[in-house]
């Protein structure tokens, strides 16, 4: 859970919050942009230096590395008559994503696959924890993506028939594309999903955060 945004807060909820070796915790072990903080908009109090000044009210509305996922992804083009162009990570000639655990709604998670094709049935795409098949938290949700700044890039959202019971979205255990999100919809009458972001920034360094 994201840390309050006043009342009592002690090393100990932080350490929680952030994660970290259980002994010889610091503040300044929790630098924004380091291993256990990540550079989010929620997280600007924190300074960016392992070596500058860090208080406790500097960690109020903070979050923790946990609740996203983030990579450095790349492309990658299938070739032939009809090629399909991928940009992300988690696929076929794509890096793997570097942190995959993630928070979406109340499920807690991981994120193997974030990818947007270019092409034939192309769209984005994504691969959950098994738990995430045909679970609500999956169903209208915003995905955000952030960039190495901490600018918010652009934001994906699922349909009304993605995690639903009933239908076959995500397509299998774990699995999401927009295309057979946008599918269901439009045959039952659903909300459809969204697309808001592009591929330029997916082939570079992202952090994804569900809404």
């Amino acid at each position: 859970m994201t840390l309050p945004g006043s009342g009592t807060l002690d090393y100990g909820t932080i350490r929680a919050e952030f994660g970290s070796p259980t002994s010889n915790v610091y503040l300044n072990l929790y630098y924004r942009g380091g291993p256990y903080c990540v550079n989010l908009p929620e997280n600007s109090n924190i300074t960016t230096s392992s070596t500058g000044q860090l208080a406790v009210n500097n960690f109020y509305s903070s979050t923790g590395g946990a609740k996203v996922a983030w990579g450095t992804g790349g492309s990658y083009n299938s070739g032939g008559k009809a090629p399909v162009v991928s940009y992300g990570c988690g696929a076929i000639g794509l890096p793997n994503m570097t942190s995959q655990s993630i928070v979406i709604g109340s499920l807690a998670t991981n994120l193997s696959r974030c990818l947007k094709s270019v092409g034939p049935l192309g769209g984005t795409e994504m691969n959950t924890g098994p738990a995430s098949y045909q679970n609500s938290n999956m169903t209208q949700r915003a995905f955000k993506l952030y960039n190495s700044s901490a600018g918010l890039e652009g934001t994906y959202t699922t349909g009304g028939a993605a995690g639903a019971v009933g239908y076959n979205v995500p397509t299998g255990p774990g699995s999401y594309t927009q295309f057979a999100d946008g599918l269901n919809s439009s045959v039952n009458g659903l909300p459809a999903p969204s697309d808001g972001w592009g591929t330029a920034m997916l082939s570079t360094y992202f952090i994804i955060k569900a809404t």
